[in-house]
C-alpha cells in the first residue's frame, strides 16, 4: 500500500470515535502509517484501534491507535501480534502536548500469547506527545495508560509513557528467566524521569487457570510452577528506575495463584535501579494432576496445589499412580499432598488425594512406600488456619493401591482446627489411616 491506512478521519473538529483497523498482511510503503483514527484539525480522536497480526512494516512510520493534531486522542488502543517493524513508533495515541490525552492502550501478543513480530527497533509509547516528551507516572497525561504483555520473547527498543505495565500469563509464556516476556533495548530503561511506580508492575495469571489439555481436565500449571522473568534489559544492566516507599518485593494473587515480585536491584531513597523483575508463582487453588514416579520429586514429595505466601490451599487434586525409582530405599516418596500450606497463615480446605499404586516406573517394578499421605495439610507450626470444616470445606484421602505408612484425610502441624476430613482405604497396604490428625484442635 501506497499510503496511510486509516480507519476513521477528521479534517476539523469532527470527533472520531470507534473505528478500526486490522491487518493480517499487507506491505506498507516507505513513510506512511496506520491510524485506526485520526484528526489533522481539533477534534477528539477516542476509542479507535488497530490489529495487526502479520505483513511488512520496516519502511512505517507510525503505527497510532488513535492521533489529534490539536485536540485529545484518548481510549484508543494498539495490539501487534505479529509483522516485521523496523523504527516505527507505535502509539496507543498520539497528540500534542498539554492535551491531556490519556487512557491509551498498547497489548503485545495476542490474547493467548501468540507473538511473532519484530518490534526490536521500534519505540512503543503509551501517548505519543510532540517533542517525545517523557511524561512522569502520575500525571493525567498519561493516566490509565497500559502497556499489556501477553506473550514472552517480546523486545522493543523503547517503552514510554505507560502508567500501567501489565503481564498476562497466558499458555504460551513460560516459568522460564531465560525466555523473558518483554525485553527493552534502551539503555535509558522507562525514560528519564518516568517515575515508574512499583505497585503499576502488575501480574495476571487468569489465562492459567484453566489450562485443561484433556478430557480428564488435567491443569499443566501445578504445585511451584517457577519462575516467569516478565521483564529485562537488552543489554543486562540496571537502566529501569522504579520508585516505591518500600523494598521492592511484593506477594500476591492473581486467578488461582499466589505470586511474588521481585528483582535484582538494591532499595535506596525511595527507588531502585533494576535489571529485570521476576514473578515466581504457585498454583493455590483448582489444580488437578497426576503424578506416576517418571519425574524426579524435589525434596522427595509431590502436591497439586501449595501455597507459602499465606494464602489458602483449595480444591487441589493429586492422584499418585507410581512412585520414583528409589533402590536401595524402600521409600519411594517421604510425603504426597492434594494440597499443602507452609506459610504462617492461610487454610487447607477441600484438597483431594488419590493413591492407586506405588510402584517403581521402572521393571521390575519394585514397590515402593509412601511415608505420609495429605488430602489437605498445613506444616508450618506457627499457623493457625484451618484444615477442613464440617460445611463442605472437607479434605480427603482415598487410597485404592500401593503401600502407604501413614494417610490423613486432613492434618495440622499448627495451632488451627482440624475437622470434617476423611480418609477412605479401599485397597492397599496403609499402617495408619486418619480423618483428620494434627497438634491442635482435631475434630
Amino acid at each position: 500500500i501506497n499510503g496511510d491506512v486509516v480507519g476513521g478521519y477528521s479534517a476539523a473538529g469532527t470527533a472520531v470515535t470507534g473505528n478500526s483497523v486490522k491487518i493480517d498482511s499487507m506491505t506498507l510503503a516507505l513513510a506512511n502509517s496506520v491510524f485506526g483514527g485520526q484528526s489533522t484539525g481539533t477534534g477528539t480522536v477516542t476509542g479507535n484501534a488497530v490489529t495487526i497480526n502479520g505483513g511488512v512494516f520496516t519502511a512505517a512510520e507510525n503505527i497510532y491507535g488513535g492521533q489529534s493534531a490539536s485536540g485529545t486522542a484518548s481510549g484508543n488502543t494498539v495490539t501487534i501480534a505479529g509483522g516485521n517493524f523496523s523504527t516505527a513508533n507505535v502509539a496507543g495515541g498520539a497528540a500534542s502536548t498539554g492535551t491531556m490525552s490519556n487512557g491509551n492502550k498498547v497489548v503485545l501478543g495476542s490474547a493467548n500469547g501468540i507473538y511473532t513480530a519484530n518490534l526490536s527497533q521500534a519505540n512503543v509509547w503509551g501517548t505519543r506527545y510532540a517533542g517525545d516528551a517523557v511524561v512522569a507516572s502520575g500525571s493525567t497525561a498519561i493516566d490509565g495508560n497500559t502497556l499489556t504483555v501477553n506473550a514472552k520473547d517480546v523486545t522493543v527498543n523503547k517503552v514510554r509513557n505507560f502508567e500501567n505495565y501489565d503481564f498476562h500469563l497466558t499458555n504460551a509464556v513460560a516459568a522460564n528467566t531465560a525466555a523473558p516476556m518483554l525485553t527493552v533495548n534502551d539503555t535509558d530503561g522507562f525514560g528519564t524521569g518516568a517515575n515508574v511506580q512499583w505497585d503499576d508492575i502488575r501480574l495476571n495469571a487468569n489465562g492459567w487457570n484453566g489450562d485443561t489439555t484433556n478430557p480428564n481436565n488435567a491443569t499443566t500449571h501445578n504445585g511451584k510452577v517457577g519462575t516467569v522473568r516478565l521483564l529485562k534489559s537488552g543489554d543486562g544492566n540496571q537502566n529501569f528506575t522504579i520508585l516505591s516507599s518500600s523494598p521492592l518485593v511484593r506477594n500476591g494473587v492473581s486467578g488461582d495463584f499466589e505470586y511474588t515480585l521481585s528483582t535484582d536491584g538494591t532499595f535506596s531513597g525511595g527507588a531502585a535501579q533494576v535489571s529485570h523483575i521476576d514473578a515466581s508463582v504457585n498454583r493455590i487453588r483448582n489444580a488437578n494432576t497426576s503424578y506416576d514416579g517418571t519425574t524426579v520429586a524435589a525434596g522427595g514429595e509431590v502436591y497439586a496445589g501449595i501455597s507459602e505466601l499465606g494464602y489458602t490451599a483449595y480444591n487441589n487434586r493429586m492422584t499418585v499412580t507410581g512412585v520414583p525409582n528409589g533402590a536401595p530405599s524402600t521409600v519411594g516418596l517421604d510425603a504426597a499432598y492434594g494440597g499443602k500450606v507452609t506459610g504462617a497463615s492461610g487454610n487447607a480446605y477441600a484438597n483431594a488425594l488419590t493413591i492407586t499404586g506405588t510402584n517403581e516406573p521402572t521393571a521390575p517394578h519394585a514397590e515402593r512406600t509412601i511415608t505420609n499421605a495429605y488430602g489437605g495439610a498445613i506444616t508450618n507450626a506457627a499457623n493457625a488456619g484451618a484444615v477442613g470444616d464440617q460445611t463442605g470445606n472437607a479434605n480427603r484421602i482415598t487410597v485404592t493401591g500401593g503401600v502407604v505408612t501413614n494417610a490423613y484425610g486432613g492434618y495440622s502441624a499448627g495451632t488451627g482446627a482440624v475437622s470434617g476430613n476423611t480418609a477412605r482405604i479401599a485397597g492397599g497396604q496403609v499402617t495408619n489411616a486418619y480423618g483428620g490428625a494434627g497438634t491442635g484442635n482435631v475434630q
